[in-house]
């Protein structure tokens, strides 16, 4: 009996043994599990991210200058002054339209200097770059935001409740697995301090036995509330609340970007015009310098004509002076280059009235009719009325004459046609797209489309040249030849970004420039009317060429109804 007892008390000892050490072989797995979790998961680092954008979105933006709404207004009222300006036909209603216009330019330079002087305060460029910085770091944690639709005004309270509310769980729950866990520690620590026989203690049996089971199990229940507790993942609920949040701050965002925006723009368009202004302020402009232009071409024409006649002379005298003759041609070559030069003054000189024209003072082409500023306008500057043949030391070209005799000359170093006649645009558009086409085909792109590689053959037949081999296509197609009287022939993707290779599609911008240039150079010079229908068809054409996007292939261009309708 007494050894069955014995028995019995040994398997009782040998199973309380394997429970203690079981329990705490639990605990200790999930203890590490716990510590495993809390490294992953320090804290919540994506709302802590979230909070600190959306204070320093909301509490450091900058409101729009007071000036600015003024200065809408203003612009606008001046505006309405300057169309009519420019509307007005007759020199008498000039005064009263004028005065009216000095009227609302002097309300609008004072609002231009208040909203100047606010806009130099704000710090504009820094807040760009902040919020640039903010939202590449959200969009990093969040992914990108959608700006469609409204999350409602409660999504930053909304966001606010749900992470307090969070926050105080989360602080309460680790409270509670951190003090259950120390109880223990602390336990453990008395366990110590009683069995070490070589130092004295206070701690007694009681202490280490009282209360065991309770803090184990303390201990057991708070770290399996933690490691369960849905903490670590948001229900729906809580995803809304801080999606919401996350597309109202990127609204902000993009919200206070465009006003930045809007600001920059402004500023850097009101501060050319107070520049203007300052330029006009204590005289107004006239075409003076064009007039002194004009009467020093006028005495060159003269010097020119008489030196010509001198030469004639010289060539015709019984006693033939070559030397005499050489020298007079010397003359005559200089008085033309210098000539030469004062045209090319003229031009300039009309280049700053036409911008003054289309500008500020809209009234210079009435005020000085003689200047004939409308007609250089109307050309786009193609048309120079000082130059005539006679100027030139032209030589007839047979190969291009029909019942119209055509001359041509040296002029700067290339030879040209010294009289336009009237051709047809649509086969020299059209035989030049028919060389693109095959150019592209073949995969080359040509990049240096300009008036100086376009030639005219019979007439109407246009011819596409070759390019400059020693430059790269890059080179080619931003060079400063790429223009057509005052039209840049350069695509604006390449305008857009330096180093961006030319395209097949920038030969095609290039080309509907040059078409429409031809256009215009036709109807300045020529008295031939262009029929209504295909003057519709051929804006309808430049309309899908001189785009951004989507342009015509050279394929496409010549299957275009302008062509077919031509054909």
């Amino acid at each position: 009996m007494r050894g069955q007892l014995k028995k019995k008390e040994k398997q009782v000892d040998k199973l309380l043994d394997s429970a203690v050490a079981e329990r705490f072989c639990r605990l200790a797995e999930r203890v590490d599990s716990l510590r495993g979790l809390r490294e992953r998961n320090p804290g919540n680092t994506d709302s802590d991210k979230l909070t600190e954008s959306i204070n320093i979105v909301i509490n450091n933006s900058i409101s729009a200058p007071v000036a600015m709404e003024k200065l809408e207004s203003a612009w606008r009222d001046y505006s309405l002054a300057q169309e009519k300006l420019k509307a007005c036909q007759t020199k008498e209603q000039l005064g009263d339209l004028i005065d009216n216009r000095n009227k609302v330019r002097g309300v609008l330079t004072a609002t231009v200097e208040s909203f100047l002087q606010e806009a130099e305060c704000l710090p504009v460029r820094q807040r760009m770059d902040k919020l640039e910085e903010v939202s590449s770091s959200l969009t990093a944690v969040f992914g990108p935001a959608s700006m469609e639709g409204d999350v409602g005004e409660q999504a930053f309270e909304q966001y606010c409740q749900w992470r307090t509310q969070r926050s105080q769980l989360t602080s309460s729950v680790r409270d509670g697995t951190d003090k259950a866990l120390q109880a223990l520690c602390t336990w453990s620590e008395n366990v110590g301090k009683f069995f070490c026989l070589s130092a004295n203690t206070v701690v007694g049996v009681n202490d280490i036995v009282d209360g065991v089971n309770e803090l184990l199990k303390q201990a057991e229940n708070n770290v399996a509330k933690e490691l369960d507790s849905p903490l670590s993942e948001q229900n729906n609920h809580e995803t809304k609340a801080v999606s919401n949040a996350f597309h109202k701050v990127m609204q902000h965002i993009q919200s206070e970007q465009s006003l930045l925006s809007d600001i920059m723009e402004k500023y850097l368009l009101n501060t050319k015009f107070k520049g203007e202004m300052l330029q006009w302020q204590n005289t107004s402009p006239t075409p003076d310098s064009l007039f002194s232009v004009k009467k020093r071409i006028r005495s060159l024409r003269a010097q020119l004509r008489w030196r010509q006649v001198e030469e004639a002379s010289l060539e015709e005298a019984e006693d033939f002076d070559l030397t005499e003759i050489l020298k007079k041609k010397e003359e005559i070559a200089e008085t033309r280059n210098t000539l030469f030069h004062e045209i090319g003054q003229e031009r300039k000189e009309y280049m700053k009235l036409s911008a003054l024209a289309e500008g500020c003072c809209p009234e210079l082409p009435l005020l000085y009719p003689e200047a004939d500023i409308h007609s250089h306008m109307s050309s786009g500057g193609l048309v120079v009325k000082s130059l005539d043949r006679d100027m030139f030391d032209a030589e007839p070209m047979k190969e291009l004459s029909g019942r119209r005799p055509l001359v041509c000359t040296e002029f700067q170093g290339q030879r040209v046609i010294l009289k336009v006649t009237p051709f047809s645009h649509t086969f020299l558009g059209l035989r030049v797209a028919r060389g693109l086409q095959a150019l592209h085909a073949a995969g080359v792109t040509h990049a240096s489309l300009n008036p100086n590689n376009v030639f005219v053959l019979h007439r109407h037949q246009g011819m596409v040249g070759d390019y400059d081999f020693i430059k790269t296509p890059v080179q080619r197609a931003v060079d400063s030849g790429m223009v057509a009287g005052s039209i840049s022939l350069v695509a604006p993707e390449l305008r857009q970004t330096q180093g961006t290779p030319p395209t097949p599609a920038c030969d095609m911008y290039s080309y509907g420039c040059l078409l429409f240039w031809v256009k215009r150079l036709h109807v300045a010079l020529s008295d031939v009317v262009c029929p209504l229908v295909q003057e519709d068809k051929l804006q309808a054409l430049l309309s899908k060429l001189l785009v951004c996007v989507g342009r015509l292939t050279a394929a496409e261009t010549l299957a275009d109804d302008y062509f077919l309708s031509d054909q």
